[in-house]
Formats: C-alpha cells, sequence, structure tokens
C-alpha cells in the first residue's frame, strides 16, 4: 500500500496504518517526520483489515456491520477515508453526505 500523501509505504500496527515517513519524537512527543498520514485501525469499535483498508485507500466506499456507538449500541454504516483530513468518515445516502466521528 502506498501513502497517498507522499507515496511512501503505508505500514500496519494492531493500532495503526501509517507512512513509514512518519517518524514519532518520544521526547518532543511529535511528529518530525517529511509526512503525517496515520489512520487508526478501529472505527466505532471494529477493527479494520488490511484489505478493507486497501479498498478505502482506493477511494471505495464500504458497508461495515457491527459498529458500535458509546453507548454499546450496534449499528451497521458505509464508510470511506477523507485523504485530505486523515480520518475515516461515515457516508449516510447517496448524495455522499458524510460525517466525523
Amino acid at each position: 500500500m502506498k501513502c497517498p500523501n507522499c507515496g511512501g509505504n503505508i505500514n500496519e500496527t494492531d493500532f495503526v496504518f501509517e507512512c513509514e515517513n512518519v517518524k514519532y519524537d518520544k521526547e518532543k512527543k511529535e511528529n518530525v517526520g517529511s509526512c503525517d498520514f496515520t489512520i487508526f485501525r478501529k472505527v466505532a469499535g471494529k477493527k479494520l483489515s488490511s484489505k478493507t483498508f486497501q479498498k478505502l485507500l482506493n477511494g471505495e466506499i464500504i458497508f461495515v456491520e457491527g459498529l458500535k456507538k458509546k453507548n454499546g449500541e450496534e449499528f451497521d454504516a458505509k464508510i470511506k477515508l477523507d485523504v485530505e483530513e486523515h480520518k475515516i468518515v461515515f457516508v449516510f445516502d447517496e448524495e455522499d453526505d458524510t460525517e466525523e466521528f
């Protein structure tokens, strides 16, 4: 997978999908790398697979079942990757309206 910002490789951990050019300085508590593309793997309690994230990187809108609200209630929703804002957003209708979470 390639970073949509700089073309670097996307590395994945248990917690994030992150560009190889993100370099976190623990002492300064900030990114000192040349890129800042980081996406958390968990979306509303559901961990994204590599395959799903690749589809999101390709601009696809994905239907996900079993997401959880803060109160624990489950719901299903469409999601997409907002590349400019570096986050996953919900897609609610045909007009491509989205909401942050």
